[in-house]
């Protein structure tokens, strides 16, 4: 079967808990959020803050439909089907698969890609019950079709500029909806997700996995077919999970398929901006915002709704640092919490979480507010002092 992976859509950053927060809690957040942030958080917002903008370009030239359900994971039937962890991967993925997809063996290419194809049909397009795909992807770079070769390195604002041009390219279909609709996912916040149909084949469509791609190290679009994408930040990088199917096939069941999918989603590694995938300057600048952002979300997870305290820090933060002695692939090397109300694991008193990126140290502080955890580097409300 013809190479049909994963496409990232124009994307902009929007945390999950700031969506399925409760009235009376989102009135206060502005304020909440507005003592915490520190030049880290500024500086991050910078980073997405053009990616709407650009999101509104791709809405004339692509199909962008809108999904079945785009209500927050709360209000989401548990997904069903087989779990699967994307144990060789960056930020190492979670997800429920779709019950056509549990009993397949999925072709993965660490650390960017796993695929898993209903049947290798030996045809372009293939015919209907042989052609469902579903892929888990990470990028490196964009597919420059003037110069045949591998272009910029996508990081989370160049994904939505690269793929804002995409739409522009012959066969994808043009089209007048909404550039995108948001699904919340377990912990990696918000994922864009889009509807793109195409007439003719585009190579290179979804991004290549190397510096200096060749086609062949690109995922493209098939032709005659229906593209639900969803991406993701796993850390200034856009995490795509694909659904494809042929353009004649049941579109609500496909949508359905994808909602329940993201349903799942969580990442258990650690951002990408932590990883050797970037340059030490980079993670320097970026990984401990990130880092921080991750744990926030777990957290106020763990919580469910009740009083957040220190166990449900805790509880997030163990999985990722319990062998960090052992993650040499990773800029991240230190890790410490602060003290907490004596030996009292549940305390809402505030604590601090130091990481230490290369051998520079960034200090947050953690606050405890209603369900939400809340990790900046300004002080915490002055009701938890």
């Amino acid at each position: 079967m013809s190479s049909v992976e994963d496409a990232v859509v124009a994307t902009l950053r929007a945390d999950a808990d700031e969506a399925s927060r409760s009235a009376d809690t989102a009135a206060a957040w502005p304020a909440l959020r507005a003592r915490l942030d520190s030049a880290d958080r500024a500086r991050t917002r910078r980073r997405w803050g053009g990616i709407a903008a650009i999101a509104a370009v791709a809405a004339a030239a692509v199909v962008l439909a809108m999904l079945v359900v785009g209500r927050p994971t709360a209000e989401v039937p548990p997904a069903q089907g087989t779990g699967w962890t994307g144990e060789g991967l960056y930020a190492r993925p979670q997800l429920q698969l779709p019950a056509w997809a549990a009993g397949l063996d999925p072709l993965v290419s660490a650390p960017r890609l796993a695929r898993w194809a209903q049947d290798d049909c030996g045809q372009n397009p293939c015919e209907p019950g042989k052609d469902r795909v579903l892929a888990v992807y990470l990028p490196l770079t964009a597919w420059d079709p003037a110069a045949g070769a591998s272009g910029e390195v996508l990081t989370w604002e160049k994904a939505a500029e690269y793929f804002s041009e995409l739409t522009q390219r012959p066969g994808v279909v043009p089209g007048a909806q909404p550039a995108f609709t948001q699904q919340l996912t377990v912990n990696a916040g918000a994922a864009n997700v889009a509807v793109i149909t195409t007439t003719d084949d585009v190579p290179g469509a979804l991004g290549c996995s190397q510096l200096d791609a060749s086609l062949g190290d690109c995922q493209s679009f098939v032709r005659g077919t229906r593209n639900v994408i969803a991406v993701v930040d796993a850390g200034d990088a856009p995490l795509v999970v694909w659904s494809s199917a042929l353009a004649s096939t049941d579109a609500a069941a496909q949508d359905a398929e994808m909602t329940q999918v993201l349903a799942s989603l969580r990442l258990t590694g650690f951002p990408v901006t932590c990883t050797s995938s970037v340059p030490r300057e980079t993670a320097k600048s970026l990984c401990a915002a990130d880092m921080f952002a991750r744990l926030e979300r777990d957290a106020t997870r763990l919580a469910d709704g009740a009083q957040a305290d220190q166990s449900h820090f805790d509880a997030a933060a163990r999985p990722y640092f319990d062998n960090l002695g052992d993650a040499s692939v990773i800029y991240l090397n230190g890790y410490s919490r602060g003290p907490f109300d004596g030996d009292n694991a549940t305390s809402t008193k505030p604590t601090t979480v130091t990481l230490t990126v290369s051998g520079e140290e960034t200090t947050a502080n953690v606050c405890f507010v209603g369900p939400q955890v809340l990790v900046g580097t300004g002080p915490c409300p002055a009701a938890q002092s």
